[in-house]
């Protein structure tokens, strides 16, 4: 009985079509979970430096004359440059997160009352828009 070993170019084919589909399904998907990581980086940093800054108004009762308190490059991510400035009156302030690299296009602020508004996002129908957006449509 003569026996042959090995896959026929049916099988073959069948494999490298599934392999396709499985990477057409999958690889969106681990893109949109990443971005998303980076963001949720980006509001993190924004909450925590809008509490130092707020904190500083509540030890000292007002904002520095320079400008922000709080310390902007220690707070830069790899995804992300924040600016801080000061109104001219020193009763409020904004912070700003600059998308940096392959988020370049990302800008989000939050204000001495909380507000959070998305300033740029690709993809957007609308901007600006009053809460942080994860996806085109969908706030965080």
């Amino acid at each position: 009985m003569n026996m042959q070993k090995g896959f026929t170019l049916v099988e073959l084919l069948s494999i490298v079509v599934l392999m396709a589909i499985i990477t057409v399904i999958t690889v969106p998907a681990y893109e949109h979970y990443e971005r998303e990581a980076k963001l949720q980086e980006a509001f993190s940093t924004l909450l925590t430096l809008q509490s130092k800054e707020d904190q500083y108004w509540t030890d000292r009762h007002g904002r520095k004359h320079s400008g922000c308190a709080i310390g902007l490059l220690a707070a830069n991510t790899e995804h992300f440059m924040f600016t801080c400035s000061v109104d001219k009156r020193r009763k409020g302030y904004l912070i700003t997160a600059n998308g940096q690299d392959d988020l370049l296009n990302y800008n989000f602020t939050i204000d001495q009352n909380g507000r959070m508004v998305t300033t740029g996002f690709p993809g957007a129908p609308k901007l600006p828009v009053s809460c942080w957006l994860d996806t085109p449509g969908s706030c965080a």
